[in-house]
């Protein structure tokens, strides 16, 4: 199961409700979302997870908005939780913000 930003939410979620995913990838997930690190703390997935990764960009810890600046706190916690119930988790920070441009992306012609 994958989801990015907003979608994050419905994948770890999903995990919390259904037995069939074995892996998640939350790429640059929006955790700042209020009451939902207390949600997952008190959730555990159905099924035994083999891999949980959590790409997040590295420039949300100095947004000016408080509330984005929570995210890469929130990340670091959410899969500090996982790991410590024995699910293998990749935190990778990358270079960039979470708003995009349009030279962010590869030319197609």
């Amino acid at each position: 199961m994958t989801g990015y930003s907003l979608a994050d939410l419905f994948a770890l979620c999903a995990v919390c409700r259904a037995d069939v995913f074995s892996r998640v990838g939350c790429m640059s997930g929006s955790l700042w979302f209020p009451g939902f690190r207390a949600y997952i703390f008190s959730h555990k997935p159905k099924h035994r997870l083999d891999c949980i990764c959590f790409p997040l960009v590295d420039k949300g810890a100095k947004a000016s908005d408080p509330i984005l600046k929570t995210i890469q706190e929130n990340t670091e916690e959410i899969r500090a939780f996982y790991q410590r119930s024995g699910i293998d988790t990749v935190l990778q920070l990358n270079p960039g913000s979470a708003v995009f441009q349009a030279e962010d992306f590869p030319s197609t012609g």
